[in-house]
């Protein structure tokens, strides 16, 4: 009966252990493993309507960003080009790999904006959804 007990325990302790290094690999909002993240160029939407940006992959992909995702950009390695329509003319910007971004409306500029999430949020001067 004992060592039944114990093997329930040890059962039960090693179960947690898995379960917390499985946790410590999933690092985001996004749930995105670690190592993928030192590449991953993320892209995050707080507008509240769908919005459209393309992407450099060999050739420009566009794609919709629905208000409140995130989207992974491929790269290969190095920045991805991105453009996107900022309510005025078209912008061009190069976003760095292990970095996340944030498609929001710049209230001070009155134009749509991509920056550094952590930057961004930081400021939080003109930053709204829209």
């Amino acid at each position: 009966m004992r060592a039944g007990r114990l093997a329930v325990v040890l059962c039960a302790c090693l179960s947690w252990l898995g379960c917390a290094s499985h946790a410590d690999e999933l690092r985001s909002s996004n749930q995105i493993p670690k190592a993928a993240l030192a590449n991953a160029v993320i892209l995050r939407s707080v507008a509240n309507a769908p919005l459209k940006v393309s992407y450099l992959d060999g050739d420009w992909k566009e794609i919709q960003i629905s208000p409140g995702q995130s989207v992974t950009l491929p790269n290969s390695g190095g920045a991805v080009s991105v453009a996107y329509h900022d309510g005025a003319k078209i912008q061009s910007i190069q976003l760095a790999p292990g970095t996340q971004y944030v498609l929001y409306w710049d209230a001070q500029a009155a134009r749509w904006s991509i920056g550094p999430y952590e930057a961004v949020m930081r400021e939080g001067s003109g930053f709204r959804s829209r």
